[in-house]
C-alpha cells in the first residue's frame, strides 16, 4: 500500500469535513463518509479519529459503530468560510 503525503491527507480531511458539514445537524456513520470518498473504511476512521483528537469533529459511539458530527463552533466557522 502506498503512503499518502501530508498535503494529500489534509485535502482528504477537508473533504471529510465538507461531507459532515453538508449532512449537519445529523450525525453520520464512518462507512457513509468512506463511500462518499471512495476510500477504505479503516483509512477514513483513522482520519476521523485524528480530526476528533484535534477537536474538529464529535464522535457518538453506538456499540462498535461510530457516528460523526461537527461541534457548533466548527460548524459556525465553516459556515462563515462558505458565505
Amino acid at each position: 500500500m502506498s503512503k499518502l503525503s501530508k498535503e494529500k491527507e489534509d485535502r482528504i480531511k477537508e473533504e471529510v469535513l465538507r461531507i459532515i458539514y453538508e449532512n449537519s445537524p445529523n450525525k453520520i456513520y464512518t462507512n457513509f463518509i468512506a463511500d462518499e470518498l471512495a476510500r477504505d473504511d479503516e483509512f477514513v476512521l483513522r482520519l476521523l479519529q485524528d480530526l476528533h483528537k484535534n477537536g474538529f469533529v464529535n464522535k457518538l459511539q453506538k456499540g462498535r459503530r461510530k457516528m460523526w458530527g461537527l461541534p457548533d463552533h466548527v460548524f459556525n466557522q465553516y459556515k462563515n468560510i462558505l458565505s
